[in-house]
């Protein structure tokens, strides 16, 4: 009788064994694929053409799992709509037609609201761009995370697929980001110049079936050799 319930116990212990072991692989096998997806998921936006095309939207994961996803993609998210700002800030109509004649014919000939469209347009940029250097330093990406309260290796996964991956291969480097400033800096630049010179030569041009004509060669080729920066 004791050896039958001795028997008992150890085909009891070892079921219990074979449950736990199951239990553990299969919780093993759910951490690992959760992984995987973030992986793929942080190389997916990685490989994006920074801001042609939109952030995906779609959650694979579950629990915490999600909550990183979920972080991560809004913040990428984010990330793209100030990238966007910063590089179409200059592909706006009237930017692109400020030195039209009819622009000319309506502001001239002191151009005060393009100059000061211009000077708002300069400091609009200037404030998007810090921001978006803002965005790819770690304390910033980190902070996201940090504020949701997840178990210390969450945000260590978080970190690894934003710093390593996301903002090695999506964003834009600082360099890039001042290179990129600079050149639009000097597209405004070279369009107040050509207003400023119009002002400073209001009685040298004038218009005329719509076209802008001065009154002499030198003008004509000074305002030229100007508006080639363009």
């Amino acid at each position: 009788m004791a050896g039958a319930v001795k028997k008992s116990h150890t085909v009891l212990k070892a079921v219990l064994i074979c449950v736990i072991a199951l239990l553990a692989a299969g919780a093993l096998v759910f951490v690992i694929l959760q992984v995987q997806y973030l992986n793929e998921e942080a190389q997916a936006i990685s490989s994006l053409e920074n801001y042609s095309e939109e952030i995906p939207e779609d959650i694979r994961t579950n629990g915490s799992f999600a909550v990183v996803e979920e972080t991560m993609e809004d913040y990428c998210r984010e990330y793209r709509e100030a990238l966007v700002r910063v590089y179409t800030a200059l592909e706006d109509e009237r930017f692109v037609n400020l030195l039209d004649t009819e622009n000319i014919q309506a502001d001239g000939p002191d151009f005060r609201e393009s100059k000061a469209y211009l000077e708002e347009k300069r400091e609009e940029i200037r404030r998007d761009a810090e921001s978006l250097s803002g965005l790819r330093q770690e304390s910033s990406i980190m902070a996201r995370i940090e504020e949701k309260n997840l178990w210390k290796p969450f945000n260590k996964l978080y970190r690894r697929l934003m710093m390593e991956q996301v903002r090695e291969n999506y964003m834009v480097t600082n360099h890039e980001l001042e290179i990129a400033y600079t050149d639009m800096s000097g597209a405004i630049s070279a369009r107040y110049d050509a207003l400023e010179f119009l002002f400073e030569q209001q009685a040298g041009w004038s218009l005329e079936d719509g076209k802008l004509l001065f009154r002499d060669e030198k003008l004509l080729r000074q305002y030229q050799s100007l508006i080639s920066e363009l």
